[in-house]
């Protein structure tokens, strides 16, 4: 098992968990345990492994024994993240792995795809109502500014477990000592950003401002182009609550349902559709036969690369 970890999902991209379901289920959910039962030592947790992922440098922990400590943490503190986000308005985040998706191992293609489309839907239904231009932006490396400490604080605020409250943050510090801030992007990233981000949210509301978000990527809506300075400035004033800003490089601003915008939306699909939906899985199963092995993992890591430091 921690051979299958370290090679499929450690040196390729962990990052990309959702996209080798099998493999991080039975390496990771199926073997957590309450953190209480857990014997920890942050001087023992390991160097984390930098990656590299289109130009973007992110890290996931250096042993499979940190890994199902930190998922283990986690999912212990689902309940009260889970009651946080039901009370924080209709355009919160609560999309796929959610926390019961995630603890019964159920973090596939499919849950994503439906996501997504629902995703799609809610942004037609603002835009039929009244608010047809809408603003597609980006946080610029949103896991590495997440602050780990300010991150364990907020969990513990909700009401989460203590003991994975503690155990979270001591292996935050930990990685932190190594030159690592921020989150791992494994499976349980997302999850963890939506909390962190709640207050971004609130933010945003109250300066009545329209929104949808997925992760670390934001829809805002507005009447007619002459609104778009003011959405821009409001979404930059509250990210700056977090201490986080936009990828400016990223910023779109176009009418819903336009030509323009749809067919940019159908070429992102059949994007994803070959890549992580045909190529991915298929290099993944190929890669059990041991023939095929060496070609399999070098071509799954030409997509993500990691530093040659590393």
């Amino acid at each position: 098992m921690v051979r299958a970890i370290r090679r499929s999902l450690g040196l390729v991209a962990l990052s990309y968990t959702p996209y080798f379901p099998e493999l991080f289920d039975d390496g990771l959910i199926k073997r957590v345990k309450h953190p209480a039962e857990i014997d920890f030592d942050p001087a023992r947790v390991a160097r984390p492994w930098p990656i590299e992922a289109v130009g973007k440098r992110y890290f996931v922990s250096g042993s499979a024994d940190d890994l199902i400590h930190y998922t283990s943490c986690v999912i212990a503190c689902c309940p009260e993240n889970a009651r946080a986000w039901s009370h924080s308005g209709p355009s919160s985040d609560r999309g796929p792995p959610s926390w019961d998706a995630l603890a019964l191992g159920r973090v596939g293609e499919r849950p994503w795809k439906q996501y997504w489309n629902e995703f799609h839907r809610r942004s037609g239904r603002i835009a039929s109502s009244g608010y047809p231009w809408v603003l597609n932006a980006d946080i610029e490396y949103c896991a590495a500014t997440v602050d780990g400490a300010v991150l364990a604080d907020l969990l513990a605020e909700m009401g989460s477990d203590p003991s994975a409250v503690r155990i979270f943050a001591a292996t935050h510090r930990a990685w932190h000592q190594f030159g690592f801030p921020g989150l791992p992007v494994t499976g349980t990233f997302s999850l963890l950003t939506r909390a962190y981000l709640l207050e971004v949210e609130q933010c945003l509301r109250s300066r009545g401002i329209i929104f949808l978000k997925t992760i670390d990527d934001f829809r805002l809506f507005c009447k007619s182009p002459d609104e778009y300075e003011s959405l821009l400035l409001g979404l930059r004033d509250c990210l700056a609550v977090r201490g986080m800003r936009l990828n400016e490089s990223k910023n779109r601003f176009q009418q819903f349902g336009g030509p323009h915008a749809t067919s940019r939306r159908w070429r992102l699909i059949l994007k994803g559709k070959v890549r992580y939906g045909l190529v991915r899985p298929l290099l993944v199963r190929l890669s059990r036969l041991r023939m095929l092995r060496p070609i399999c993992l070098f071509l799954l890591k030409a997509m993500v690369k990691r530093p040659a430091s590393a």
